[in-house]
């Protein structure tokens, strides 16, 4: 189930509320049993239906919003292993992709990679890879921003060690470009003035709070 599904929950069947003429106290105990049975039912369907109401809710906002990026482990081979996730070669362009290999190099601030590629989905998205033998000059970064009739573009600004690059994104597909450092271990800081629903937009029912989707990552000799 994802935000914005309708859960339609069945009315209990009503018992019979009253006697019929010439019904015996014995019958009437009977009846009154099938009533108060009646109610503990829906009583019981109901509370069965909250609960699963909530479960099926946290399940579809963590689902969608909540990305951790891989930690650690404690052995060397382990560590090994995710550090060379994150060495990315130059002139190639990573698709940030829920398949892709090199989408471990999205770390807090992101949601949960999808087929196409992986939204920005808090005021700060980072960025951390190692440069692939030759130090690249530049990063691009191919970005789609969440956008409305009401909000018609979106200011974002790219972080590195050398300095800030500011852009608005105006629609459809953009790449933005940003300096990078001579160094082979980079961060790359994505920020945004606002994330927004497409709910609060105008725009469905999704209630997830986003800024932009990332698509790709490219780096430049």
């Amino acid at each position: 189930m994802t935000d914005g599904d309708e859960v339609t929950i069945p009315e209990p069947r009503a018992e019979h509320s009253g006697q019929e003429s010439g019904v015996s106290e014995s019958n009437g105990g009977h009846v009154g049993a099938r009533l108060r049975w009646g109610e503990d039912r829906a009583g019981i369907i109901w509370a069965l239906a909250l609960i699963a109401l909530v479960a099926l809710g946290s399940f579809s906002w963590f689902d969608q919003i909540e990305y951790q990026p891989p930690a650690f482990g404690d052995d060397e081979a382990t560590r090994a292993a995710l550090e060379d996730l994150r060495v990315v070669p130059v002139g190639e362009e990573l698709s940030m992709a829920s398949t892709a290999p090199s989408r471990w190099i999205m770390g807090d601030g992101f949601g949960v990679p999808e087929d196409d590629g992986t939204w920005v989905a808090a005021i700060r998205a980072d960025l951390n890879f190692e440069v692939e033998e030759v130090p690249a000059s530049t990063v691009d970064l191919y970005l789609f921003p969440l956008l409305s009739a009401a909000l018609t573009e979106r200011p974002i600004s790219i972080t590195t060690a050398v300095g800030v690059t500011e852009v608005r994104l105006t629609g459809g597909g953009q790449w933005v470009t940003a300096p990078l450092s001579q160094d082979l271990a980079q961060q790359v800081v994505i920020k945004c003035e606002t994330v927004d629903s497409p709910l609060d937009l105008g725009l469905g029912p999704d209630q997830r709070k986003l800024c932009a989707k990332l698509i790709a990552v490219r780096l430049n000799p």
